[in-house]
């Protein structure tokens, strides 16, 4: 089946080669998951407010004091801009009781033909699947997928992404609040598992250790020959397909760090009972993480908006670092110059190499020892 125009589609033989692993940076690593929770607090459109963040330099201070050595031997600035969730725990970097406001100006759901394409492979009729998104936002990608399933169940972290969900889909869909950790569901109770543009918003202490935790939490859930279906951005393609980055070095290595290397997520699919396959990697490279109307309607000028930075969680990291407005005043200097619209062009170029976006399924095997294979 053919899932969209420009895939890149990587065999097994290259997934499992030690020269491409080390193109993804780390190696897998051993962690255990946390145990199940059955508790959930369903969604109250509840905003609480956001603390005000220091001055750029001050932040910009913090940032060159305090660094931390990766596996991959990248110093990378400790971050200090973190936001509390429900829970009260400080791991977000991103304003998104702010920025919910206004997310889904820009952002469009990429890839449902790669997750339609991946839920038609199980045996069961699409029209008779239960779906879960975890880090539903907005729940702009429930609402495409709602009336083409059985049920699709929404779980998300955030107050204000909740509240414009709820706002979106009203009372024609169950959404949760809940950590990605602790899946508040029964065990075999979904089809599918989807996750969108959510796993850079983990913590990646332990080698990434609470990726793996969710990985088992949805292996958990899924009954057999389910799939689970992880929409992410490999950290070269952070660091070369977002023109803006390039603008925001200190950002763009914090961000890059975030997103786990795309062998580091295959291997911990499959330590956790997962199979992944030559099928599992598809990378779309023409579709943008933003609405194709948005993304460069107003060319650089764009990231003088407010309204467009909200549209991608690296602004918010730019922001932190303290480097937005020194960066945005190099490209007021691009603009003056006559030399915006050449850096664009080559900015486009990277990003029409490599894609926003990864998309990685991992298949549940049947009871009886079959499998079905990832997209």
């Amino acid at each position: 089946m053919m899932l969209a125009r420009s895939l890149i589609r990587f065999p097994k033989h290259t997934i499992d080669n030690p020269r491409f692993i080390s193109r993804f940076i780390m190696p897998a690593t051993n962690g255990t998951a946390p145990p199940a929770s059955k508790k959930a607090k369903v969604c109250q459109p509840d905003l609480r407010s956001v603390t005000s963040a220091a001055s750029p330099d001050a932040m910009a201070n913090m940032w060159e004091d305090n660094t931390t050595t990766t596996a991959t031997g990248l110093k990378v600035a400790d971050e200090k801009v973190l936001y509390s969730g429900f829970d009260g725990v400080q791991t977000e970097f991103c304003p998104y009781d702010v920025t919910s406001k206004t997310y889904d100006n820009t952002r469009s759901p990429l890839g449902l033909n790669i997750v339609f394409g991946s839920l038609a492979l199980n045996g069961k009729p699409l029209p008779s699947q239960k779906v879960l998104d975890v880090g539903c936002g907005t729940g702009t990608f429930i609402a495409k997928i709602q009336h083409k399933v059985q049920e699709v169940v929404g779980l998300e972290y955030n107050d204000g992404m909740l509240a414009q969900a709820r706002e979106l889909l009203g009372e024609t869909v169950k959404l949760v609040q809940g950590s990605a950790a602790s899946l508040p569901f029964e065990d075999q109770s979904f089809d599918g598992v989807v996750i969108n543009q959510v796993v850079h918003h983990f913590p990646q202490d332990n080698d990434y250790a609470f990726l793996k935790g969710f990985l088992a939490e949805a292996f958990r859930v899924l009954r057999p020959g389910g799939h689970l279906i992880i929409s992410t951005s490999a950290p070269e393609q952070q660091r070369d397909s977002f023109w803006w980055l390039s603008l925001f070095p200190k950002a763009s290595e914090a961000i890059c760090s975030r997103f786990p290397p795309i062998a580091v997520m295959t291997d911990s699919m499959r330590s956790v009972g997962f199979q992944v396959d030559a099928d599992s990697i598809a990378v779309p490279l023409h579709r943008t993480l933003m609405s194709e109307e948005k993304y460069l309607a107003q060319g650089v000028e764009s990231a003088f908006s407010a309204e467009y930075r909200a549209g991608d969680s690296s602004w918010s990291m730019a922001e932190n670092s303290g480097e937005l407005q020194e960066g945005l005043s190099s490209l007021k200097e691009k603009l003056n110059a006559g030399t915006a619209d050449v850096f664009l062009q080559e900015r486009e170029a990277l990003r029409l190499s490599k894609g926003q976006a990864t998309f990685v399924t991992a298949t549940k095997k049947n009871l009886g020892g079959g499998s079905v294979s990832g997209c």
